[in-house]
């Protein structure tokens, strides 16, 4: 193919493609007015404070968890939701874990994902007092597909 051609054929490609571009739908040139849901499915997405990714270890299981905000935000007010993801199943836990924030979190062998918080207490003298836990939290793979339940436990 001559230099000339090569040339004429970089630019045919080059329109075409500027052409494809622009017909997509939802191109950033195209403004589009969005309309506030009032679906109360929605609602519980105003109270998310957090959202925390992992994988785990290569497999494709993908771990969010999520700080929710609620309860007395005097006291701790972020309670914890898990969302895993892998293949074509995807379970949502409530954990009843209510704690002040996320500080860390640890993915480990093993199935477990470690997460270290700050949590408020009453203390003895009927004060609000801080101190940092660690949960524990199994989850199972049987012959690679994720199952149902999991297993809190504080450490």
């Amino acid at each position: 193919m001559s230099r000339t051609a090569a040339l004429d054929l970089c630019k045919m490609l080059a329109c075409a493609l500027g052409i494809w571009w622009l017909l997509l739908p939802n191109h950033a040139n195209a403004a589009e007015e969005l309309v506030a849901s009032d679906n109360e499915k929605y609602s519980i997405l105003a109270s998310i404070l957090s959202m925390h990714q992992r994988q785990y270890q290569g497999s494709g299981l993908d771990i969010k968890i999520f700080e929710i905000g609620g309860g007395d935000p005097a006291m701790n007010g972020s309670f914890i939701y898990i969302c895993m993801a892998h293949a074509e199943k995807s379970y949502i836990w409530k954990t009843g874990l209510n704690v002040r924030e996320i500080s860390k979190i640890d993915v480990k062998s093993g199935n477990r994902i470690m997460l270290h918080v700050n949590e408020d207490y009453m203390n003895t003298q009927g004060a609000i007092s801080s101190r940092r836990s660690t949960y524990q939290i199994q989850f199972r793979m049987d012959a690679g597909v994720l199952q149902h339940t999991l297993v809190l436990e504080k450490k």
